[in-house]
């Protein structure tokens, strides 16, 4: 059978078949070449094509016009970059997204690099490409390896446009425990602890927007009535306490969490656990707030809700001390797990 003659519009320059679409972004030079490549194939795999309309849609991945692209030039206006069309195969040049975003990041080992990570993100979005919790916990891991929280904050500030939406709790609790890490590794000095309970504010401010949370029935995922989530900001303002204000909760900022953690603490959870590596994951999860407890009673003093802290701390220290003593039991020797290194420490303040 006669192949059919293709429509007259498709062999016109893309010139001719419309307006000039929305620039694609631009990522910024990074620190290796093998980073700039990666960002260069997915812009030129995935983003440009997704920029284009469906005119031109149709000539780079239907199998019966590539012939036109080979025979001529047909060019794409987006802003002010010209491209060329080319033929792609779906199955075969098009790279995974969840796949080239992993090696993405891994390759990003650099403060600048990260200057990419909100372009990175928004044209995926525009691509209508979805990556999954874990690939976003992944991210936040890194970059919070080279301190790199205005980005991040910047990608949850947007989240319509980057997709890095604030509404499971693994991924509130993995920027919470990031900024932990970074005060930890500071030996909790004053400046750092207080420039780092602004910013886990400043992340939980966040969850009652629409984007995030907001916008959703309240149930017991939601890391906005999770003990845990509320436990790193109440250890961070008790810490600040001890370090600027000589243990007094001068600015209430340690009732304050006290009260909204006893109005979470419906939602505890501990459960137990029958792998020890689940107790390690447990015990990191829960030593902020048995921490948090524990210096809030000693800041608090007569406070009318000491009571309830002490109760609570009971509590949370029975799982404490069960999961710590189970970690050490089955820790490969030598090997300090992440539960009971934060555990240790907390100890020491």
């Amino acid at each position: 059978m006669a192949c059919k003659a293709p429509r007259r519009e498709l062999l016109r320059p893309f010139a001719a078949l419309s307006a000039p679409q929305c620039p694609v972004a631009v990522f910024r030079q990074t620190s290796s070449p093998e980073l700039d490549t990666a960002l260069a194939n997915l812009r030129e795999r995935i983003f440009v094509p997704a920029h284009l309309p469906k005119t031109s849609k149709d000539l780079i991945y239907q199998s019966k016009h590539h012939h036109l692209l080979e025979s001529e030039s047909v060019t794409a206006t987006l802003g002010d970059e010209t491209h060329i069309l080319r033929p792609i195969n779906r199955t075969k040049d098009e790279p995974r997204t969840r796949t080239a975003f992993h090696y993405i990041i891994s390759l990003m080992r650099e403060p600048s690099d990260w200057d990419n990570l909100v372009p990175l993100l928004e044209e995926i979005r525009i691509a209508k490409r979805r990556l999954p919790i874990e690939t976003l916990e992944r991210t936040v891991r890194r970059a919070s390896q080279t301190r790199r929280w205005d980005t991040l904050l910047a990608a949850a500030r947007s989240p319509k446009t980057t997709g890095f939406e604030l509404r499971d709790r693994k991924l509130v609790l993995q920027v919470l425990w990031g900024l932990r890490e970074e005060v930890m590794a500071a030996s909790w000095e004053d400046a750092t602890t207080d420039s780092t309970l602004r910013r886990a504010e400043a992340v939980c401010a966040l969850l009652d927007d629409k984007e995030h949370c907001g916008g959703q029935q309240i149930s017991s995922s939601d890391p906005r009535v999770r003990p845990e989530v509320v436990g790193v900001l109440l250890e961070l303002a008790a810490v600040r306490a001890l370090r600027r204000y000589g243990g007094k909760d001068e600015d209430g900022m340690v009732a304050l969490y006290v009260e909204r953690l006893e109005g979470v603490w419906w939602n505890l959870d501990l459960a137990d656990m029958k792998e020890w590596k689940r107790e390690n994951a447990r015990l990191w999860a829960w030593v902020p707030v048995w921490n948090g407890l524990r210096l809030a009673e000693r800041i608090l003093g007569p406070h009318e809700r000491v009571g309830w802290v002490s109760k609570a701390r009971d509590e949370v220290s029975k799982y404490v001390e069960k999961d710590r003593d189970t970690v050490r039991h089955e820790a490969e020797e030598g090997r300090v797990p992440k539960g009971l290194r934060w555990l240790e420490d907390a100890e020491k303040l």
